[in-house]
């Protein structure tokens, strides 16, 4: 009936083993805590990439015209 439902939702869904909680989840836990942060690291990734492809464009762009003037 409605209480084999509700004692049902409690279990985690990982294992649905009786008395295995959602909260106390080892599974849960340690892939939650690798995704915390992962968006100021991405963030600070992309924006670090594309700096040091700038200057690799301007480094890029100094070799060409130092080329020209030894010509």
């Amino acid at each position: 009936g409605y209480k084999d439902k509700k004692d049902d939702q409690k279990n985690c869904f990982n294992y649905r083993k009786p008395g295995h909680f959602i909260a106390d989840c080892p599974d849960l836990a340690y892939k939650n805590k690798g995704n915390k942060g992962n968006s100021k690291n991405d963030d600070f990734r992309s924006k670090m990439k594309k700096s040091l492809l700038a200057t690799w464009e301007d480094l890029q762009k100094l070799s060409d015209d130092e080329k020209k003037i030894q010509i």
